[in-house]
């Protein structure tokens, strides 16, 4: 009875959280909700959830994770050549590079159209 109720709350939470990338929703869903539900007293209704995301921040294996206050999802971006010289039986990179998204994306409240003239990209 009680995995029925809590897989039905959940289901609620990843309606609100299809807005965000399923890698984030996967990651923040348990931050989130439990931020949530401690701001509301009781399990969180979807909005709830999506109001407690802004400024969570997750560890991930790919390196922290977090939610801007305007709500954008920050992330490491990885990059790098794909090779099929390796020991699997699928491609890997040869080499990565890492970028913190405060490097790709723009700030928050800036416009977008008069950031990408001056944005120095790294890549």
């Amino acid at each position: 009875m009680w995995l029925q109720f809590y897989r039905e709350r959940l289901l609620e939470v990843i309606d609100i959280l299809k807005k965000y990338s399923v890698s984030h929703g996967a990651l923040f869903a348990p931050v989130d909700g439990e931020a949530a539900q401690k701001a509301a007293g009781k399990w969180p209704t979807p909005e709830q959830v999506a109001e407690a995301m802004p400024g969570l921040e997750v560890e991930s294996l790919g390196g922290k994770g977090r939610f801007r206050k305007d709500k954008i999802a920050e992330q490491v971006f990885y990059q790098g050549p794909s090779t099929n010289t390796n020991k699997y039986d699928f491609p890997t990179l040869a080499s990565i590079d890492t970028f913190d998204a405060t490097q790709l994306q723009k700030p928050p409240g800036a416009d977008f159209w008069e950031w990408i003239k001056t944005a120095k990209m790294p890549v």
